[in-house]
């Protein structure tokens, strides 16, 4: 007959990875561990969050439980082996076993630990959920948040005793393959990205890039780029280009100035340059602001630095985006600063997530540019954490977007308190557990309506202007510079 002990020397080895034994020998400590960190996963979230997504995240968080219990038992192991083990370094039993009762009175105070976080939890779901008007959950959500947790931790500890077994190298590349595949999956359904463009067919007007007169081709705009050239009224001039209309920064700014000299935008009073996100999209909502708030004797110029999904170009595009825009706004101030005075439109500056590091970044560059016309302002949307924010810029973030905190920091500190638009109630923070909980709440960032989430409505280019006369009192007459003692409060 095989003993406590000797069962817990099993559970080191061979039958680790069989799911029965495991749960059969966790000594109190490794249940205690598993207890605590399934309860951890319920702390509550900055974005209601789907079922499947809360489910991955408590199985995550029980295997990586289970995971350090074996290493402290391990750990135990090595520092003080069992006397009566016939091997050095065997699993010993754990001193809480040792305790009459222990394991029992662990099992019931962790499961009411447990239970007590689940309800806290339904009720703070429910509250978010109230706040941006999304459905309240019932008990289906938790039943689906245990199956999908079970078949985590069910599917993980499968497939590390499978790789465990001695194998070839096909099947060493396979299990290679499938990996990079579910990556790939992962990154692209997973991780927000912006909304798809329809599939706009429409030929732009003359004022507009891609049309006829235009040096752009229509065919060279893809999906964002189209349905930003098509969209919005048809008096209103919108100049687009993208890698595919010009390979590198310089190029994409001159090709853009060219746009603007054909359009003649520089005899309306308002230019916006909007920075898009990584994907190449413009918010149509913000554009939509825009025309409210301005009327559509305007110009709106956009340059595109990336052709990938915007969570991967805010990653590895971030210098691309920097140049491109900064090469756009220098070659925009420079061609206003050349023009008389009382000809000289308003300079603005928009940026959404991606874009809005760029844009702000590219501004306060060229903050010290003498030969550059000041901005008249600057309207930065949901900038993610370390945007160079000037003094005066306008800055719209909403206290339920993660992407506006997220940083490596929140390993070890809480989030800086910024400026943001409360929109719905706001979770404490947790060293370690408030970087998990945040990092997750990024894949769900895009599921909110407008006003919640990385979301934003029609109200992104609201705030002040520091332009005399300004235009929005005065729409018919060009905008004046900027004083210069206000230019880089301004950047």
């Amino acid at each position: 007959m095989i003993g406590s002990v000797e069962l817990r020397d099993r559970w080191s080895h061979k039958s680790f990875f069989d799911f029965r034994t495991r749960v059969a020998n966790l000594n109190t400590s490794t249940m205690i561990v598993v207890l605590v960190a399934a309860a951890a996963s319920l702390s509550p979230a900055m974005l209601p969050r789907p079922a499947w997504l809360q489910g991955v995240f408590t199985g995550l968080l029980v295997l990586l439980g289970l995971a350090a219990g074996r290493g402290v038992a391990q750990l135990a192991q090595w520092v003080r082996p069992h006397p009566g083990s016939r091997r050095i370094g065997a699993a010993r039993a754990s001193l809480l076993d040792r305790i009459p009762g222990m394991r029992a009175g662990a099992a019931g105070a962790g499961g009411f630990l447990l239970i007590a976080t689940l309800v806290a939890a339904h009720r703070w779901q429910n509250g978010l959920r109230e706040a941006i008007g999304a459905p309240r959950i019932g008990l289906d959500y938790w039943q689906t948040v245990i199956v999908v947790a079970t078949a985590s931790v069910l599917g993980v500890v499968g497939a590390a005793q499978w790789l465990r077994r001695p194998r070839s190298w096909t099947r060493s590349l396979a299990t290679l393959a499938a990996a990079m595949v579910a990556l790939v999956v992962a990154g692209t359904v997973l991780v927000p990205t912006s909304p798809a463009s329809a599939d706009n067919t429409a030929v732009p007007g003359p004022t507009r890039s891609g049309s006829v007169d235009s040096a752009v081709r229509l065919d060279d705009l893809r999906g964002h780029g189209r349905t930003f050239v098509t969209g919005g009224p048809a008096e209103q001039i919108r100049v687009y280009v993208s890698p595919d209309t010009a390979p590198d920064p310089s190029r994409r700014a001159a090709l853009a100035l060219e746009e603007l000299d054909r359009t003649r935008a520089w005899e309306r009073p308002l230019i916006l340059v909007a920075v898009p996100t990584g994907s190449g999209w413009v918010d149509t909502r913000a554009l939509e602001g825009f025309t409210e708030r301005f009327g559509a004797d305007t110009a709106v110029v956009a340059a595109a630095y990336s052709r990938l999904p915007s969570w991967l170009a805010s990653v590895v595009s971030r210098r691309d985006a920097i140049t491109t825009t900064t090469a756009l706004l220098a070659g925009i101030e420079r061609r206003v600063a050349a023009l008389p005075v009382d000809r000289r439109p308003a300079v603005l500056l928009y940026g959404q997530s991606l874009g809005a590091v760029a844009g702000a970044e590219a501004a306060r560059r060229l903050s010290n540019d003498a030969g550059a016309a000041p901005l008249c302002a600057q309207f930065l949307v949901g900038p993610p954490m370390g945007t160079p924010i000037a003094a005066r810029a306008n800055v719209l973030a909403n206290s339920s977007d993660p992407v506006v905190v997220w940083s490596p920091r929140l390993l070890v500190t809480p989030p800086a308190s910024t400026t943001r638009r409360d929109d719905a109630p706001q979770p404490g923070w947790l060293p370690i557990l408030g970087f998990l909980q945040t990092s997750v709440d990024l894949l769900s960032a895009l599921a909110p309506g407008p006003g919640h989430g990385h979301q934003y409505g029609t109200d992104q280019v609201d705030g002040p202007l520091y332009c005399t006369p300004d235009p929005v009192t005065a729409p018919t007459v060009s905008a004046a510079p900027l004083a210069t003692s206000n230019a880089a409060a301004t950047r």
